[in-house]
């Protein structure tokens, strides 16, 4: 406390007020200020406006006593941190008990107050109230950000949720994290990451209401609760943060580039109570991410429905790993030089309820589902161990997998990849990781690091979907990738637009001066399998080349399935 602490006595007998004092007096107290308030509502008024240092308090006052002023605090605002000693003139263990539980440090009774009792228990009750509030800092808020965390987050949510029930008031929560704050810390390391969460944290704070509730969930996603907000005001408020967070950061001589992506859920518009406001919120977040980042998407009646479809699915898909209703198939990869299949593209197929899933909404059920790394494991191990059976036919096929860059980064997938390149006795050298361009455009420097790795460690890297990226031709120049193969668009769309096929020959000029070998992909038919070959393609892929199939046991079988 020091010299400059507040006393607050609640005491309505003038006698025993004085009676305080002299004893303070007499012991040197080091008290700056010393309050007294004699009335229950004027001192409950005063708490609500103020936190005076320490609270001595007298349990029979004018117009109530002091359970009755702590439960009124406690039920206004919850768990209260100032020390209270309370004074009485009987005393009573079940009293003491009762005032316990309500907040109160220390109870005296005032028949056997001396001044040095007093004073060690007003000190006492200071130290113990500072460790509460110490424990209670940790216990309910963000070390990092001192946001509030996930528990007292949830608890707020309820009970904004049940107060919008009672009295019919709209409720609205956003859901928002950090676009591409994975690369961020990749390329600038943990202190930067955690700098940035910093300023969007503050940044959020002062973009909402003193009465919204501003979280930290984990990692780089945040939650805002906004109570008695409509729709349409939610909106406003996601526009000025969208606006107030994408501003650059200077962080140790770094400029930080920073947007955020939101999603907004509504009670009781599509949502009807605390974990459906989370989970369309998280739906809607997901979409926006999908439209592009940047941005803000609200979770409409519209989506309803395919939320609902998600979700069954998304809780479906862990049997379905379990009990072979999700499979592959695969994709044969030709080589126009001698004329042979070199490689097979694996492809996710899920059948639910008489409905095929396609491979790209599997994987990102799978991410949204968190099932990455059962997931992957399930994958290499099918993958792969067809792959063995295949090379006794064929030794040299490789096998190409889709793997998103942030999945490049997570080691326990990468370790579960050479743990089943082991189980099989699959040469590294056969396994093709295949990276969407766009994956490797925001931090090429940080991508080059780890792709150089795996490449040390014996895997093929093909860039894929190539085109459409805006990869600079510089970046491209330092991956270390073998292929890549060109975004099918061109291919498909040669027809309509001349500038595609322009396009086809400047990538495969650029790709060889590179030392890539360059792939078409989307080979319908004779003619674009013409078209390629003549133009200097390596190698093409598309129904032309073969459809995907499930395996068979007989490599020649697969691939005169594949032609059919």
């Amino acid at each position: 406390m020091g010299a400059h602490g507040q006393l607050l006595v609640i005491e309505d007998n003038d006698a025993d007020y004085a009676h305080y004092l002299r004893l303070l007096e007499d012991e040197g107290h080091e008290f700056s200020q010393i309050i007294r308030i004699a009335d229950a509502q004027e001192a409950f008024e005063f708490l609500c406006e103020q936190q005076p240092d320490c609270c001595l308090l007298d349990y029979q006052l004018s117009g109530g006593t002091a359970s009755e002023l702590l439960a009124r605090l406690r039920t206004q605002y919850g768990t209260h941190h100032i020390p209270m000693v309370v004074s009485t003139s009987v005393g009573d263990e079940r009293l003491a008990v009762e005032l316990m539980q309500l907040g109160v440090q220390d109870y005296l009774v005032k028949s056997r107050l001396t001044g040095s009792e007093l004073l060690r228990a007003l000190k006492s009750a200071m130290r113990t109230a500072s460790l509460q509030r110490e424990l209670y800092q940790m216990a309910h808020y963000d070390p990092l950000t001192g946001l509030l965390n996930r528990a007292l987050f949830m608890n707020r949510l309820e009970q904004a949720v049940a107060e919008a029930a009672r009295y019919r008031r709209p409720v609205c929560l956003l859901y928002m994290d950090v676009d591409h704050f994975k690369q961020i810390n990749d390329a600038h390391g943990h202190d930067i990451g955690d700098a940035v969460l910093k300023v969007v944290a503050e940044r959020a704070r002062h973009t909402v209401r003193a009465s919204d509730s501003v979280a930290r969930l984990g990692g780089d996603e945040f939650v805002i609760l906004l109570p008695q907000t409509t729709l349409a005001n939610a909106e406003e408020v996601v526009a000025k943060l969208l606006d107030n967070i994408a501003k650059p950061v200077q962080l140790e001589q770094t400029e930080i580039k920073l947007s955020v992506s939101i999603g907004l859920s509504a009670y009781p518009d599509t949502a009807h109570d605390p974990q459906q406001l989370i989970t369309q919120a998280d739906a809607a977040l997901y979409r926006a991410k999908r439209q592009g980042r940047g941005q803000g998407v609200g979770f409409s009646a519209s989506h309803k429905d395919e939320w609902r479809r998600q979700t069954s699915l998304i809780e479906a898909l862990p049997s379905a790993l379990g009990n072979d209703a999700v499979t592959l198939a695969f994709q044969p990869v030709w080589r126009f030089s001698d004329g042979i299949c070199v490689e097979v593209e694996a492809l996710v197929r899920w059948q639910h309820q008489g409905e095929w899933i396609s491979a790209l909404e599997v994987v990102q059920l799978i991410e949204k589902g968190t099932l990455a790394l059962p997931y992957h494991e399930w994958l290499f191990n099918q993958a792969l161990r067809q792959l063995q059976h295949w090379q006794q036919a064929q030794p040299g096929l490789e096998l190409s997998l889709n793997m998103p860059m942030h999945l490049c980064l997570n080691q326990a997938v990468i370790d579960h990849l050479y743990e089943s390149m082991e189980k099989y006795q699959i040469d590294p050298a056969h396994v093709t990781l295949e990276l969407p361009e766009v994956h490797l455009v925001k931090y090429p420097e940080a991508t080059a690091s780890v792709l150089r790795h795996l490449q040390e460690r014996g895997l093929s890297i093909t860039i894929d979907d190539f085109g459409q990226g805006g990869l600079p031709m510089a970046d491209l120049a330092g991956l270390p990738c073998r292929r890549i193969k060109m975004h099918q668009k061109f291919l498909l769309e040669m027809e309509h637009d001349e500038k595609n096929r322009r396009i086809v020959l400047a990538i495969l000029a650029a790709g060889h001066v590179l030392g890539f070998e360059v792939y078409a992909k989307g080979v319908e038919n004779a003619e674009l399998a013409q078209f390629v070959r003549a133009a200097g393609c390596d190698g093409a892929q598309g129904y032309w080349c073969g459809k995907p199939r499930f395996a068979t046991s007989d490599w020649q079988e697969f691939l005169d399935l594949c032609k059919s």
